[in-house]
């Protein structure tokens, strides 16, 4: 069976879904913590104005040569990248209430993959039926 996986990009501070090519990502460290967020291209530029004063190198301040590429990755954004893959909730079902709900969809017309997740309005209709 052919499959076909769409991935999306959801950007980190407004959650909404962030066009194909345009997900930018940052990768930063703040005291020994790592952050990775995605942003669309609206709030990259507001990320922008607020971090660009703080990369200013005050005079006479060193970069430790140790730490020199550091800098360089912080201040550069990441290409534009596919979206990944949201972390999905286990199913608070055992098998056989999915395979029961599977069976009753097929016989109700609904097509239904025999793995992976079952649709909502699926679920609610097989709730509704059996209430």
């Amino acid at each position: 069976m052919a499959q076909k996986v769409r991935v999306e990009y959801f950007d980190d501070i407004d959650g909404q879904p962030i066009a194909d090519g345009l997900a930018q990502s940052f990768r930063i460290s703040v005291d020994d913590v790592e952050y990775e967020i995605d942003l669309r291209p609206a709030n990259a530029d507001k990320f922008w104005a607020v971090l660009r004063p703080w990369l200013k190198k005050p005079p006479g301040a060193r970069t430790p040569a140790a730490r020199a590429d550091v800098t360089e990755r912080v201040i550069k954004p990441s290409r534009p990248r596919a979206a990944r893959k949201r972390k999905t909730i286990p199913s608070t079902r055992s098998p056989e209430q999915l395979a029961a709900i599977r069976h009753w969809a097929r016989n109700e017309g609904f097509d239904v993959s025999s793995r992976g997740r079952i649709p909502s309005h699926i679920r609610e209709r097989f709730e509704a039926a059996h209430s």
